[in-house]
């Protein structure tokens, strides 16, 4: 009897553990997001994330991305006197089926984080035989260079 009181109680407990986390998120101030770019191949083939707060910078990254591509795509107008660039790049993968977008980003107690989920095709999956480079790109609605990128 013990032992069906405590599976009872269990899932009781998780599911309040579940709600309060819910709640946290909530609360926290989402950022819009604009997508500027992104796709599966760039002329970036190292991993990294970039966050750019001045016009130099960005005018930089986005020869980088875009070497090789005919015809050159225009440089996307930002605003760093009140937006923030945020870049995310997988490095290079020998096949496809790889993605990385940065799907949120939230501010909570003066901490910004943006959160880039990722994605890897399963053993077996059928993908494309070429080289990529998944990437994105996007621009935020904050002039700070103090951002998290964490990946998921």
């Amino acid at each position: 009897v013990a032992a069906i009181g405590y599976i009872m109680v269990l899932p009781a407990c998780q599911l309040r553990k579940a709600a309060t986390l819910h709640e946290y998120v909530n609360d926290m101030d989402q950022l819009e997001i604009t997508s500027l770019a992104g796709g599966s191949f760039c002329g970036i083939e190292h991993a990294g994330d970039i966050i750019i707060t001045s016009g130099e910078d960005w005018a930089n990254l986005w020869e980088k991305v875009h070497r090789g591509t005919y015809p050159k795509k225009q440089l996307p107008e930002v605003d760093f006197s009140r937006e923030t660039v945020l870049a995310v790049f997988m490095g290079t993968r020998s096949t496809g089926g790889y993605s990385i977008e940065i799907t949120r980003v939230h501010k909570n107690n003066g901490v910004i984080k943006a959160v880039a989920e990722t994605s890897s095709p399963a053993p077996g999956d059928l993908v494309t035989t070429v080289i990529t480079q998944p990437f994105h790109i996007v621009k935020i609605n904050t002039a700070k260079n103090d951002i998290e990128i964490v990946r998921e």
